[in-house]
């Protein structure tokens, strides 16, 4: 069965809604701790109703919670990019998340593995970008590891 957009009304898959939306609205609300302008822009060109999820982040200390988290994230994966220029980064999960995005990546090869229909919806918002891969299989399907490439040996896993 299938919900608004086409997402797949599965809590695993669904999710994804949940950190997007409160990447958005935190990125509004405190633009000085970070601003995600991936997820501002897909929230706001979704034909989705947000305002169940919404309640979710009513209060000011969830919202920033989320920020920040995503922040350091960012940070960790910033660091891990300058440390190992010629290594892999790898977003298991990966739903809507715009983490390798946002740190780019130089030379960094980035994949985002997740459920082949949570990939196919991601892939209707977010192409991937030079550099990146996406990868439509559960992280427990470990099939996905042969399709991680990383000249220096090093993987970094989100």
């Amino acid at each position: 069965m299938e919900g608004q957009e086409g997402l797949p009304e599965q809590a695993v898959q669904s999710t994804m809604l949940l950190a997007l939306y409160g990447r958005a609205k935190a990125s509004r609300a405190f633009p000085e701790v970070m601003h995600d302008d991936a997820a501002v822009q897909l929230v706001a060109h979704m034909d989705y109703d947000f305002s169940q999820i919404d309640r979710s982040y009513a209060s000011e200390y969830t919202s920033l919670c989320c920020l920040v988290r995503a922040k350091r994230l960012d940070e960790r994966c910033a660091a891990y990019v300058s440390e190992h220029p010629q290594g892999a980064a790898v977003n298991l999960g990966a739903g809507l998340d715009t983490t390798l995005n946002r740190i780019g990546g130089g030379s960094v090869r980035r994949y985002n593995v997740d459920l082949p229909d949570a990939m196919a919806f991601r892939q209707r918002f977010i192409a991937p970008d030079e550099g990146s891969t996406d990868i439509a299989k559960s992280v427990f399907d470990y099939s996905w590891l042969d399709q991680v490439d990383s000249p220096d040996g090093s993987v970094f896993v989100l």
